[in-house]
């Protein structure tokens, strides 16, 4: 079979999307390695490229007037190229699909829907943003043959906000990277720890920094319990506006001492740097799914997050929840944590929600069902 995927966000992304991506992709080669996969994209990170394991047929604009415009390229030209390749399946990896028109009718069209944040919370979204997004996701809802939401929270949304029928979505966990599920050495955790300076004891925060991410109330309970242990806060992220106002609070507070900002840390580093934090915190006021809480539980580092629908869908009772409005419960109950250290996390249940095997099964099925 040939299935095709628009490749944006796995060749060009290193965050969530983009991650999401390259999972599904590595998970359906090391499974399915029969089928033939295509990877549609106008630009390559050749980095991200490198974290592909397998064999992907890179197609890219092929004539000048693409090459001029790729949006363009992406959004309808790109039909044009799926046809010439006998694509039978197209995946849409972000919230979207390119304009087919009639003359594609046979080529099954899928599309990963992962949150409607910028419905939700609209104030964090530029009104043109939203404006374009709302556009893109309302056609690929209603084109799409068959729509993976990432959460049952996120088919809710679906359903509320473009009312689309709850029988032509199906709700796909994501997977975890089996990096994380593989045991390191001490002196791979000791290098690690050397390379980027890291501290013996600390608390770890993985994520993009947003408004919703909400990395200001982690700083804010870090704070009160300063005095109450010798451990550090890493906050690992990219370099978003949000990420200077936390700075900022650090530096008010004078706590620099203590917390360390990070980023582009390479791929292969992360399952260490998780399996190296005492605990892993995730504050995050909205989302769609959460990635980094499969991975610290996959790297059997306990977990606290907020008390969110989505959280507690398939967090389950693997974590811990906390207010993520009250700073001052949460650093109680990192204290608590911290006096409490597990390294014992319900790793066989973690493997079958969010294995490779999982995710490739259940996405291999919705392009043959």
């Amino acid at each position: 079979m040939n299935i095709g995927f628009d490749a944006k966000r796995a060749l060009n992304n290193h965050t969530g999307l983009g991650v999401y991506s390259r999972n599904l992709l590595n998970a359906l080669f090391q499974h399915f390695p029969s089928e033939s996969y295509h990877l549609f994209s106008a630009a390559i990170n050749e980095d991200l490229l490198a974290e592909l394991k397998g064999v992907f047929r890179i197609h890219t604009p092929q004539t000048a007037l693409s090459e001029m415009f790729p949006a363009l390229w992406r959004s309808k030209g790109i039909v044009n190229d799926l046809k010439t390749n006998r694509i039978q399946v197209f995946h849409g990896l972000s919230n979207e699909l390119p304009i087919f028109g009639t003359s594609a009718r046979h080529i099954k069209k899928v599309v990963t829907i992962h949150d409607l944040i910028f419905l939700k919370e609209q104030q964090q979204y530029p009104f043109i943003d939203r404006q374009i997004y709302k556009a893109k996701v309302g056609y690929a809802c209603k084109h799409a043959d068959v729509i993976v939401a990432t959460s049952e929270q996120t088919k809710q949304d679906l359903v509320n906000y473009f009312k689309v029928s709850e029988q032509r979505i199906k709700v796909v966990y994501q997977n975890c990277d089996s990096r994380f599920f593989e045991p390191v050495t001490d002196t791979e955790k000791q290098a690690v720890r050397l390379r980027y300076n890291l501290p013996d004891q600390f608390i770890l925060n993985v994520s993009s920094f947003y408004p919703r991410k909400n990395q200001i109330t982690l700083i804010k309970a870090f704070a009160a319990i300063y005095n109450r242990t010798n451990h550090h806060l890493i906050l690992i992220g990219g370099s978003e506006s949000e990420r200077n106002k936390c700075e900022r609070l650090v530096m008010e507070l004078h706590l620099s001492e203590r917390i360390m900002f990070l980023s582009d840390i390479p791929a292969s580093d992360m399952p260490v740097i998780y399996k190296l934090a005492d605990i892993f915190v995730y504050p995050s006021f909205l989302e769609g799914f959460g990635i980094p809480i499969v991975e610290a539980l996959a790297s059997g580092t306990s977990v606290l997050c907020s008390d969110i629908p989505c959280f507690r869908e398939f967090g389950e009772d693997m974590v811990g929840y906390f207010n993520p409005n009250e700073p001052i419960a949460l650093s109680e109950q990192m204290l608590s944590e911290l006096a409490n250290i597990k390294r014992d996390s319900p790793i066989e249940k973690v493997v079958k929600r969010f294995s490779t095997l999982a995710f490739a099964k259940e996405m291999i099925s919705v392009y043959t069902d």
